[in-house]
């Protein structure tokens, strides 16, 4: 809720800082602000351009950035002087169309925005339209521009834009096992975008919250639908598993797994894990290094060449006594107190920082101390 109203010479600030939160991993919170902006500012273009971008390539949802592309293109012509918007946006939406008569449309319109001495954009537009000409399904067409289909990709493209095609191709025409092929393949193109936001928040020193992994909970959508589609494939239950480990949802990760061990009950590791990491998550330190255990014995004849290593840290981690953060609080004072001492001998930091700044930090740490012993003594009376 906003108790003040913001002016049109914020909006460039607030896009700049969208842009960077879904830069660095926090995409949910990115396309927040943005869905505010755009509810303050509902006819300006630059706003809905940005939220269509991140969805495309962050998120990788094809339909709706399709949808917010169009809407940035009406948006922008009917204000004089956005003439790089209206290029930019008719070009993002040729690549997203679902039909041949939407993207020749396109195609046609994107040709009189684009400037003529774009030719590496003219030129992508000239080869989606003799593929166009050619007869081509749509389905075809967006096949192509995909980095890992049989042909040649017409754009090199991210992540982000291969889910996003994929999305637009499953609405296509396609039989049932081309259907579960690019399904397969756009679940996994939504892990790798999740498995680089994550990447970057453990650069970082952070943990990637549930509600930022918009990337991952399209993902598991997608395998949901994958497995209502062919549910005796044990490696798509698998991996449902591990995302609702990720997604911190251990009872429904072990659910999934059971299902996965009892479509392949031998030489399969993976479930196993997954099963000891929601043990975990749950406390319940004993189940999680049991099974662990178990684990390591379905993985003796494994080829995969990071299972033993895994297994190697899981039983490492599962059998030593939790790293509370309460263990933390008394490294952290003597980090103030040290802190304190340098300051002393820096008469310019002196200044900077006063006695009473230092008694706040030394009691916030203190208070934080107290509160997590408090909490770790009432998780250990209702657990026992």
């Amino acid at each position: 809720m906003l108790f003040y109203s913001r002016n049109e010479s914020e909006i460039q600030f607030l896009m700049n800082r969208a842009y960077f939160e879904a830069g660095i991993g926090r995409v949910a919170t990115a396309l927040a602000l943005l869905r505010d902006l755009g509810k303050e500012f509902p006819s300006n273009p630059s706003v809905c351009f940005a939220e269509s971008t991140i969805l495309r390539d962050y998120a990788g949802k094809g339909i709706e950035a399709r949808g917010l592309f169009q809407k940035t293109y009406r948006l922008a012509f009917a204000r004089p002087g956005n003439g790089r918007l209206l290029w930019y946006a008719s070009f993002s939406a040729v690549f997203l169309c679902g039909s041949r008569e939407e993207m020749n449309e396109w195609i046609h319109i994107a040709r009189k925005h684009i400037p003529l001495d774009q030719t590496v954009d003219r030129n992508k537009i000239d080869e989606l339209s003799t593929l166009l000409s050619r007869g081509t399904p749509i389905a075809g067409v967006l096949a192509s521009q995909l980095r890992l289909g049989a042909v040649t990709p017409v754009v090199n493209v991210s992540d982000g834009m291969d889910a996003a095609v994929l999305e637009i191709l499953l609405n296509c025409d396609l039989t049932e096992n081309q259907k579960i092929d690019f399904r397969l393949r756009r679940a996994m193109t939504l892990r790798a975008l999740d498995a680089a936001a994550e990447r970057r928040h453990q650069t970082r020193g952070e943990m990637l919250p549930p509600q930022e992994r918009v990337a991952l909970l399209e993902a598991l959508a997608e395998m949901e639908r994958l497995i209502a589609a062919d549910g005796y494939e044990a490696q798509y239950w698998n991996y449902k598993s591990a995302w609702c480990v990720l997604l911190r949802r251990p009872q429904d990760a072990i659910l999934a797994a059971e299902r996965a061990i009892a479509l392949r009950p031998s030489n399969y590791p993976r479930p196993y894990l997954n099963i000891a990491a929601s043990h975990w998550m749950l406390g319940r330190d004993a189940e999680a290094l049991a099974t662990v255990r178990l684990a390591a014995t379905h993985a003796v004849s494994s080829t995969e060449p990071d299972v033993h290593a895994t297994i190697r840290e899981c039983t490492s981690k599962y059998g030593s006594p939790r790293q509370e953060l309460r263990d933390w609080c008394p490294h952290l004072m003597a980090l103030v107190a040290a802190a304190r001492r340098s300051t002393a001998t820096t008469p310019a930091a002196r200044r900077m920082v006063t006695p009473r700044s230092w008694a706040r930090a030394h009691t916030s740490v203190k208070a934080s101390s107290m509160v997590l012993a408090s909490r770790e003594a009432t998780r250990s009376s209702s657990q026992a």
